[in-house]
């Protein structure tokens, strides 16, 4: 068994990967200079290298499931006038997400008896806290009575 690849390591992976193909698209269209050419294939190689280092040695299973999600994702380039970047995304964990559309509104959440400690380990609040809706606090649980 090979060493684990947490989660930081997998995002800095992925995003290589997404390196190296957004350098392949700008070589493959023609649309570069020759010498911007050769830097975006310089910046793949090292992207290349770097990636193949940080999977040495690493678990099979977990290199083989990496690729399969770093197909699904892309970098483009985007002009700083456009829309498109003038919006604020959240990334919000597939699972966290799903328990928040599929968790029943009527829940325990609204009659929550939790308090101190107790509410840290409310699945809800994580869920909401990790998708960005609100910051971690102390003290009483800020979604009592949602």
């Amino acid at each position: 068994m090979g060493a684990y690849i947490n989660k930081d390591l997998k995002e800095l992976i992925i995003t290589l990967a997404a390196v190296i193909g957004f350098g392949d698209v700008m070589v493959k269209t023609g649309r570069l200079y020759s010498e911007d050419e050769d830097a975006a294939k310089l910046m793949m190689g090292a992207a290349t290298t770097i990636s193949q280092h940080l999977l040495q040695g690493r678990d099979a299973e977990q290199v083989e499931a990496l690729q399969r999600q770093a197909g699904f994702y892309e970098i483009i380039a985007v002009p700083k006038s456009s829309a498109q970047i003038g919006k604020e995304y959240y990334i919000c964990p597939k699972e966290d997400f799903e328990r928040l559309v599929i968790d029943d509104p009527s829940s325990p959440c609204p009659y929550c008896e939790l308090e101190g400690r107790e509410a840290h380990r409310c699945e809800r609040r994580r869920s909401l806290m990790r998708c960005g809706v609100a910051a971690n606090t102390t003290g009483d649980c800020p979604y009592k009575g949602m």
